[in-house]
């Protein structure tokens, strides 16, 4: 007996563990994970940075900005005002002649003709939108009323241009020259009107006698006297109307 009480005393059952603790440590586990994955945000990446704001526009530049822009300016007050239908002592139009325009041209044509140009037409769309700048200098209107004020003064500066340039071409026949006109411009005009006065003479030259006005042909009959019986004989024998019998 005392064989088979050692046997047993070295022999013991494992004991289970307690159902309270097993629980404890897989509910510790599952807790663990659960707050792992609570804790584990997926990665995203960071938002781009806002785009910068625009720098402010810098204010207009009166040489520059559009003419529309520029009659809105404040400080243009006092500057004449132009409207379609004007009010007597308020406002005025390219049609009256108190208006002061025609001067306001003819100033510009002193001061602002950097080139000879005997037409209005023949000054490029670039120039001639200076002059209309200049023009809103010195006049205002409504923003609104611009391209209608663009196209009278288009209309009234040809007008004025072409009767300024006869005048000084009737100062260059007397060999007299304006004051205050640049040398250049002066210069660029005599050549047109010289190179028009050449063109003039040497079609003169060309047309048929047949097609000469009878200015012309008095004018030759006074230089050169001929019989006037012979020249009626040839004209009316030339066309086959009449035949003459001199006796």
């Amino acid at each position: 007996m005392s064989d088979d009480s050692s046997v047993r005393r070295r022999v013991r059952p494992r004991r289970s563990a307690p159902r309270g603790r097993a629980s404890s440590v897989s509910s510790s586990r599952a807790s663990g994970s659960s707050s792992h994955e609570q804790n584990s945000v997926p990665f995203a990446p960071a938002p781009a940075p806002a785009p910068a704001p625009a720098p402010a526009a810098a204010p207009h530049d009166p040489g520059v900005m559009p003419v529309e822009i520029l009659v809105q300016q404040p400080g243009r007050e006092h500057l004449p005002v132009l409207e379609q239908y004007p009010r007597m002592g308020h406002s005025t139009w390219f049609n009256k002649s108190t208006s002061g325009i025609s001067g306001s041209i003819t100033q510009m044509m002193y001061s602002m003709l950097q080139t000879g140009y005997d037409k209005w037409t023949s000054i490029p769309s670039a120039e001639r939108e200076l002059w209309f700048r200049q023009f809103a200098q010195e006049f205002t209107w409504d923003s609104g009323l611009t391209e209608t004020v663009r196209q009278a003064f288009s209309r009234k500066a040809q007008t004025v241009y072409t009767k300024q340039i006869y005048e000084w071409k009737q100062v260059w026949l007397d060999e007299r020259k304006p004051r205050l006109l640049s040398g250049t411009v002066w210069t660029q005009l005599i050549q047109h009107w010289e190179k028009e006065r050449d063109y003039r003479e040497v079609s003169t030259e060309l047309r048929q006698p047949e097609q000469r006005s009878w200015r012309e042909r008095f004018k030759e009959t006074m230089v050169n006297p001929v019989d006037h019986l012979v020249v009626i004989k040839e004209a009316y024998t030339n066309k086959g109307r009449v035949k003459f019998r001199i006796r």
